[in-house]
């Protein structure tokens, strides 16, 4: 029996009593060279392997639904001083013929040995309610196919298992006249034992056959990049990001998913032309929610080089209409001294305008002053957003092909007009209840509220004596005195994200456990970045693990991964705005023999530096400093306790880093 699944991409070895099958997915990504044999009533396993690596070793009797895979090793070493490791599973052939040899990726049919064909044209068996797909000569002989739908690939249409077996009693598929697996005729003397395997290497790996294809020449356009994703079998998988040179890339929308192989898309149209480093980044929520320094568990691949060339590009290209009146539209072109045209269509698919040029040196920077052809203002609410496509002429040169090239960016979507004066959310969660120097801390945290307070208001959720009420001040989390399940964080983080979808507020501070693509537990960056579509933040900070390595900041309407100066945004029309987060696995708690503010002992505390930094920092932005001053400054004010703590050290600025506390928060203070 073996497997195809539609999303999978871990290739499944199986066993039929001594008969070793060996069935390779039509769109297959695992550990190239995997092989399986039987040997007498042992499984062997062997596959490449590099010294060093590790591997997690799962088992399943069957595919059915009930039975999930064992793990019967999460971190096999590969085999010193060779290129290939061996992993014996003992004793599981029930039923053993051991005349001393062993059949190796093969499958014995009327005794006579076939290679299984990797694009099959046998019928092929696939259990109901899955995406479960294994060739029908891989079943032994007399199975009950009564739960399966049975399709032959390249044809259409299917057939029910029991039609199908009651069409193979009248006239059996077997070419060989219904010969019998071991060629002996007699259903009866067929061991029936089955079994399935997958091998995965720990971390995150971009295989082979995905990196073979985007590193052996230039790349254009959008690209998959086929992954693993394992972590010693530790925690469930979150989600995958694209890192390329070193920062989150708008170009990959960050894939939210359990399944540990899948594959990312990629469009490198957001990249500047040339050579570039990527990385995949896995994210494994760790299983015990009290480890304080370890809610998330990172592991990033090994970098690769990819080398991109489109002739169209737009690594500024803004998804906003900035609130100065005009759209900014701004692509290159690997084409100099040619002609250039955007057509730019309404949300009806309408074309409200064209606009024309003329570049010498490949790169465009124009505007649109939202009046269309006809000259209509766009300005109404019905004119929600606008989509683009871009083209441009090739050199008059007679041999080159047409049509010309063109690109489709994403829409430019209008904001929410910004408030009077933009509010702030204030939220944390409460990880620290039981920690020595907790109540400190929560004086902090109260401090960023009555700061905010007065430049706009400050706005959160308080405990209720309901206790189905959901509250953001703190948000509930397991360890406290109170019982707490994951439907009551769940009502917690519906409760912040009714904060956060208010048009009213736009400036957020959240503290507690968060991830590259996670936040408060329950609120993930895809959910995020559509329930706060056009309602754009001007300041956030995600104090938490990870907070500025994953689709956080594009969910609160910040495309950047770098600073940037006011001129950036007077050019573009967007208001300006910055976001800050870690872009690593941040500590606030220190493991010991405490007392906690209850008198009660404890294993953790809140170290001075910790509460001390957010106090300062509180100190220098409510007196105007510049953001960026205001963090350097509380830094080099606390004692230094090493690298990694939540004490701003390594903290990054994507946006405008020089943003005073109520710089550009009213509405006036950017508008034409």
């Amino acid at each position: 029996m073996g497997t195809t699944r539609t999303k999978g991409l871990v290739k499944t070895l199986t066993v039929i009593a001594v008969i070793a099958a060996f069935f390779i997915a039509q769109s297959s990504f695992a550990i190239e060279g995997l092989k399986l044999s039987v040997q007498c009533s042992n499984v062997v396993l062997s596959w490449p392997s590099v010294e060093g690596q590790t591997y997690i070793i799962q088992y399943r009797p069957t595919l059915d639904p009930s039975n999930s895979w064992v793990t019967l090793t999460n971190s096999y070493p590969a085999d010193s001083g060779t290129n290939i490791t061996f992993f014996v599973h003992s004793n599981i052939v029930q039923n053993p013929v051991c005349d001393g040899g062993s059949f190796s990726m093969m499958m014995m049919t009327g005794g006579s040995e076939e290679e299984l064909s990797l694009t099959p044209s046998e019928p092929m068996a696939t259990l109901n309610g899955t995406s479960n797909t294994a060739p029908v000569k891989l079943y032994p002989d007399g199975f009950d196919f009564s739960n399966f739908t049975i399709t032959v690939p390249g044809t259409s249409g299917s057939l029910s298992g029991a039609a199908f077996m009651e069409a193979e009693a009248d006239d059996p598929l077997d070419p060989n006249g219904g010969a019998e697996p071991n060629g002996s005729g007699d259903t009866n003397s067929i061991p029936l034992d089955t079994g399935f395997y997958q091998v995965v290497q720990n971390g995150v790996q971009v295989l082979n056959s995905s990196l073979t294809n985007l590193t052996s020449g230039i790349v254009s356009n959008t690209v998959n990049i086929g992954f693993e994703a394992a972590n010693y079998d530790l925690g469930t998988l979150q989600d995958i990001t694209v890192l390329i040179d070193g920062a989150p890339y708008r170009g990959a929308t960050p894939l939210i998913t359990t399944n540990i192989s899948e594959y990312i898309s990629v469009d490198t149209s957001f990249l500047e032309n040339g050579d570039h480093s990527v990385q995949l980044q896995g994210s494994w929520l760790n299983p015990d929610l009290l480890d304080p320094d370890n809610y998330v568990i990172e592991r990033k691949s090994d970098p690769f080089t990819l080398s991109v060339s489109n002739e169209i590009y737009y690594p500024d290209w803004q998804e906003e209409i900035g609130e100065l009146g005009f759209a900014f539209y701004t692509f290159k072109t690997i084409y100099t001294n040619t002609d250039w045209q955007i057509d730019i269509y309404d949300v009806s698919n309408n074309l409200a305008k064209t606009l024309t040029g003329h570049t010498d040196d490949g790169i465009v920077e124009t505007n649109w002053d939202l009046v269309d052809m006809y000259s209509v203002p766009r300005t109404n609410d019905s004119d929600s957003e606008f989509s683009a496509v871009i083209s441009v002429d090739y050199p008059i040169t007679p041999h080159l092909p047409t049509p010309k090239p063109t690109k489709k960016p994403a829409p430019q979507k209008k904001p929410f007009p910004y408030p009077a004066h933009g509010g702030w959310v204030i939220a944390y969660q409460n990880t620290f209840q039981h920690f020595a120097n907790s109540n400190d801390y929560y004086g902090a945290l109260y401090q960023m509220g009555s700061v905010a307070s007065q430049f706009g208001g400050a706005y959160t959720v308080f405990p209720s004596t309901n206790p189905t009420n959901g509250q953001t001040f703190p948000i509930r989390y397991p360890g406290t005195n109170d019982p707490v399940t994951f439907a009551t964080m769940a009502l917690d983080g519906h409760t912040l994200e009714n904060l956060l979808t208010n048009n009213l507020n736009r400036n957020f501070f959240y503290n507690g456990h968060a991830g590259a693509n996670q936040l408060a537990i329950t609120l993930d960056t895809t959910w995020l970045t559509y329930r706060l579509k056009n309602n754009y933040y001007r300041w956030v900070f995600i104090d938490g693990c990870e907070s500025a390595n994953g689709g956080l900041p594009k969910a609160f309407g910040n495309n950047m991964n770098a600073p940037q100066p006011l001129s950036y945004f007077q050019k573009s029309g967007l208001r300006p705005r910055v976001y800050m987060g870690y872009p690593f696995l941040v500590h606030y708690g220190q493991s010991g023999s405490y007392i906690d503010d209850g008198g009660q002992p404890t294993r953790y505390s809140i170290p001075y530096s910790v509460r001390e930094w957010l106090y300062q920092f509180e100190f220098y932005w409510y007196f105007n400093y510049t953001l960026f001053d205001s963090c350097a400054n509380a830094t080099l004010s606390v004692p230094y306790i090493g690298p990694q703590w939540d004490t701003g050290e390594g903290l990054v600025f994507y946006g405008f880093d020089d943003m005073r506390i109520d710089d550009y928060n009213h509405q006036g203070d950017w508008s034409n």
